[in-house]
């Protein structure tokens, strides 16, 4: 049986007029969410996404649901500061740390400068 997390969604707060998204590489159809910190005028772009694993005592208890983690994008792209602002436990959230820390993105951009920005990302842990 192979098990999947999967990145429903990705959120940017940062500041600038409207509601702003994270693009994603394949499809710009990213969900928005209205802006709060860093200005920018392009946002983050997912370049690499690696997919959670169950943890052996979520897989036994058969736990299901997502993670949402916060973190920055610094203006290399890398992940920093990556949080659990909620979490289901049973080693479920470490896995989606670990996971999100791995990702890569394009930074925001600002005046065609890079720029951190704050992104939140759902981990879903869905059994197949």
């Amino acid at each position: 049986m192979r098990v999947l997390a999967v990145v429903l969604g990705l959120s940017v707060l940062a500041g600038g007029a409207g509601a702003r998204g994270v693009q994603d590489a394949p499809s710009q159809d990213a969900p928005k969410t209205p802006a709060k910190a860093t200005p920018y005028d392009k946002p983050p772009i997912v370049l690499k996404k690696v997919e959670a694993q169950y943890s052996e005592a979520a897989l036994q208890a058969k736990v299901t649901g997502h993670v949402q983690v916060r973190l920055i994008v610094d203006t290399k792209g890398n992940p920093s500061q990556v949080r659990v602002v909620r979490g289901l436990g049973m080693g479920l959230d470490e896995k989606a740390l670990e996971a999100v820390r791995q990702y890569k993105f394009k930074p925001a951009m600002k005046d065609g400068q890079p720029v951190e920005c704050e992104l939140w990302i759902d981990v879903d842990f869905t059994r197949f």
